[in-house]
């Protein structure tokens, strides 16, 4: 092999390495970046419970939720327990748009498990279980006052 091929054949191999890395990286960010969030939520939830601090466990449910039972419920069953994640297991059984978070860990009382369905709205993620919705239903929504 001659000198300046040598030379053409790193470029190559290395313009393949490159294209193979972004081409298998397509796709794959969103989900990756998702569950990276989604992750980061749940250690956000923990932790807010192991501080017992009921303001910040109150912002991980969606907008507009009424927190004030399902944060004390939550408070009163883990808070100050000093838990440990051992794991964060995300299924999407209900479709991507409502993944579960199956956290399970040690606590100073024992075994810790938990399920928590969550939700994006916009760009964030959300814990639906920390409340219940407030907001009035959209306008020309289906109403029951009238029959068919």
């Amino acid at each position: 092999m001659l000198p300046w091929e040598k030379g053409r054949l790193r470029q190559l191999l290395s313009l393949f390495i490159v294209a193979t890395g972004l081409i298998s990286g397509c796709g794959e960010s969103d989900s990756r970046g998702d569950m990276g969030s989604q992750r980061a939520l749940i250690k956000s939830y923990v932790h807010a419970l192991n501080s017992k601090d009921s303001d910040t466990l109150a912002k991980l449910a969606p907008p507009g939720y009424q927190t004030d039972r399902e944060v004390a419920e939550r408070m009163t069953a883990h808070g100050g327990k000093e838990i440990n994640i051992k794991s964060i297991d995300i299924t999407t059984d209900f479709g991507p748009e409502y993944p579960t978070a199956k956290v399970t860990g040690t606590s100073r009382t024992g075994p810790y498990r938990e399920s928590l369905r969550l939700i994006q709205i916009e760009d964030r993620w959300y814990i639906i279980g920390l409340g219940h919705n407030t907001a009035p239903p959209p306008s020309g929504t289906a109403g029951t006052d009238r029959p068919f």
